[in-house]
């Protein structure tokens, strides 16, 4: 038990260290309101967990909100030229952010971070800051799959 214990703590220490990417700049957005099923997957694809996903974005500033299928709040963050910043009193989530950074990495054809490196093949693209791999986008006709360094499967799909 205490060795599942510690691995679970080295797990979440080892998240919280991960890198997210300097933001370069936050590009005018068409829609100033999206909505997003978000469904984490395990390996085999299989259904984790499901959440909504509320973006609201103003020139300077977008307010991510991920909350469970009752409503309860998972993450509220906001992403500025700065950086991310904490938005009221939930937790910090260093997966949400990077879960956030991967979609609006995918929604946006201008560069909004600055990455070492990416790899782009004819399934997916895939993302490096400080040449470490910081996920994987992959365009389905449904949305897009996105893998996280921390190996969490993500399915993202946009709801009108």
């Amino acid at each position: 038990m205490k060795k599942y214990l510690l691995l679970g703590l080295l797990g979440l220490f080892l998240i919280a260290c991960s890198s997210l990417p300097t933001v370069r700049n936050l590009p005018p957005q068409q829609k100033t309101e999206r909505l997003f099923k978000v469904e984490q997957r395990d390996v085999n694809g299989g259904l984790k967990q499901s959440s909504l996903l509320s973006l609201s974005t103003q020139p300077q500033a977008w307010r991510w909100v991920q909350s469970d299928p009752l409503g309860a709040p998972i993450a509220r963050v906001i992403l500025n030229n700065k950086g991310w910043q904490n938005d009221g009193f939930v937790m910090p989530n260093q997966q949400a952010k990077q879960l956030f950074s991967a979609i609006a990495t995918a929604l946006n054809t201008t560069p909004l971070f600055t990455f070492s490196h990416v790899e782009q093949t004819l399934q997916a693209t895939t993302y490096f800051v400080d040449n470490k791999q910081v996920w994987r986008i992959i365009p389905r006709q449904s949305g897009i799959d996105i893998e996280l360094a921390d190996m969490s499967y993500w399915h993202i799909e946009e709801l009108n």
